[in-house]
């Protein structure tokens, strides 16, 4: 029931979260975090099992990370959905795009004045939901921040989805280059070791689908 290397593992991996502020989001798969905080019943007999074929310091190393995890912001499979797993996996995926969504964000500057109650607004019309197609449209003359509020709402909508896109000067680029230039950033963003296109129809075809 209990593993002295992962044991270990979970020692190193709160010693990076304090040392290094690194993201730990624990599950407790049918088990509840105050079992392994206090370590009751089976669980409890498995750690003393093995903390009598290793060192005590280890054993004290142990105890206090099982208690340090435990007090965590975490999931517990039997709260979640009764116990189905499905919903379980997708909450935890969801989780996960959350926190690594700074990979992917685009640069915005952290001092802008007065967008955020444009955001609001938008996120309002969209409410929430995210399984079927909303098109928004941001219009007013140049130079009012309509791109910075587009790249704002991005950052904040992207970890929802598990393909994503910003396409920007769109005008600017297919004038220059060809519309179908746009199609290609459009859909390379999406489909994996996509070859490109030769022009506007075959990306309107592949658009479609």
């Amino acid at each position: 029931m209990f593993c002295k290397w992962c044991l270990r593992e979970l020692v190193h991996m709160l010693k990076c979260r304090r040392n290094r502020g690194q993201k730990i989001v624990p599950i407790f798969y049918k088990v509840k975090p105050s079992q392994v905080r206090y370590l009751k019943g089976r669980l409890r007999d498995a750690f003393i099992a093995r903390n009598e074929s290793v060192d005590g310091i280890d054993f004290k190393e142990w105890e206090d990370a099982l208690e340090e995890v435990s007090k965590l912001e975490a999931f517990e499979s039997e709260e979640i959905d009764n116990g189905h797993e499905g919903t379980l996996v997708e909450m935890i995926f969801r989780e996960v795009m959350l926190h690594l969504k700074r990979l992917y964000q685009l640069n915005v500057s952290k001092q802008l004045v007065g967008i955020d109650d444009r955001v609001e607004q938008i996120m309002r019309l969209i409410d929430g939901v995210f399984n079927r197609t909303r098109i928004i449209g941001i219009y007013g003359m140049g130079g009012i921040g309509k791109t910075t509020l587009a790249k704002v709402l991005y950052n904040r909508l992207s970890s929802n989805f598990q393909c994503r896109s910003f396409v920007a000067n769109i005008r600017e680029t297919s004038q220059r280059k060809g519309i179908y230039y746009v199609q290609n950033q459009l859909i390379s963003a999406l489909i994996e070791n996509f070859g490109g296109v030769a022009n506007v129809d075959e990306g309107i075809g592949l658009i479609n689908l």
